[in-house]
């Protein structure tokens, strides 16, 4: 005689004790922290931007003062030149004149410096 056998396997746990729920409560408690992390970044980038802006705006002030600053020196140094030219100034005084126009040219070349390195971390921030 032939015949046909069938059977069929389940496999169900009634019981896994608490794992489901253990899992659950694992990926919520991720999510708070993923969530509390993107709070704290958000503050930070904030944070950065403002300081950020403010120090543009501050080396901004200091390029203007610092030009005005260049051109009394290189204007002090014209007429150490035309003294010495003269007969009326010493050659000390025409060399410190010049010493005062490099030192104002350089300070405003740090602040140019400064300046473009502030507008390049506001790029980064802001992309």
């Amino acid at each position: 005689m032939d015949g046909y056998t069938v059977s069929v396997f389940l496999n169900y746990n009634i019981f896994d004790g608490f794992l489901r729920e253990t899992s659950i409560a694992q990926a919520q408690i991720e999510l708070l922290k993923q969530k509390e992390l993107l709070t704290h970044l958000k503050f930070n980038l904030s944070s950065q931007l403002e300081s950020v802006l403010n120090s543009i705006n501050s080396l901004k002030a200091q390029i203007r003062a610092q030009e005005l600053s260049v051109k009394f020196a290189e204007e002090s140094l014209h007429l150490s030149k035309e003294r010495y030219r003269l007969g009326i100034a010493t050659q000390l005084e025409v060399l410190y004149a010049v010493s005062n126009y490099n030192s104002a040219l350089l300070s405003l070349y740090l602040l140019y410096y400064q300046y473009n390195s502030s507008l390049a971390l506001l790029e980064r921030l802001i992309r």
